[in-house]
């Protein structure tokens, strides 16, 4: 049996508070990711997309979302994605378009609902959304027409639907085989 002291304890427990508050929230990590599929990546060759996610704006503008922007605008991206979590709570969403019209893409901005994201409705994310120079994608889709004629689809589901499988099969109704 390991005994702990009390001390170790409670300093053990002040750490982890500490880098959930601190260090974890403020936290923007790079990914490069290569895509393995020859028809996707042939679509979007020489195409710069940064995907977001998550993030949780609450009820100002943190260091995180300073980050955040500063980060992803030093990609150069051509499309961002921002797929959900955009606030934690309703007052999050003002701070969290601010932040969004500060983000730059050559093509677009487009953005999905998270299951955080559900305190704001639907009308006030469209509109938010827009005017952040963000399109938001609701239950829809869209297309993108890419350098040299090339065309990417994007859909957008709500978070809410349990099983996507019946409306991810909605909106993809049309869409070429061979499309991106």
């Amino acid at each position: 049996v390991l005994f702990l002291s009390p001390f170790l304890i409670a300093l053990v427990i002040a750490l982890c508070c500490y880098y959930a508050v601190y260090i974890e929230p403020n936290w923007v990590r790079v990914q490069k990711v290569v895509i393995d599929q020859p028809e996707l990546a042939k679509a979007l060759s020489g195409i710069r997309i940064v995907q977001l996610s998550d993030i949780h704006t609450i009820d100002q503008i943190r260091k995180l979302e300073n980050k955040m922007v500063e980060v992803t605008n030093a990609l150069t991206p051509d499309i961002i994605l921002i797929t959900g979590d955009f606030i934690t709570k309703r007052e999050g969403f003002e701070p969290c378009m601010e932040t969004i019209s500060r983000l730059k893409a050559r093509i677009g901005i487009w953005g999905i609902l998270g299951n955080c994201d559900t305190s704001v409705g639907k009308y006030q994310w469209k509109q938010g959304g827009k005017q952040a120079g963000m399109t938001m994608l609701i239950d829809e889709r869209t297309s993108v027409n890419l350098d040299d004629g090339k065309q990417l689809w994007l859909l957008g589901l709500k978070a809410e639907h349990g099983s996507n499988a019946p409306y991810l099969k909605r909106l993809m109704q049309g869409i070429k085989k061979d499309d991106a």
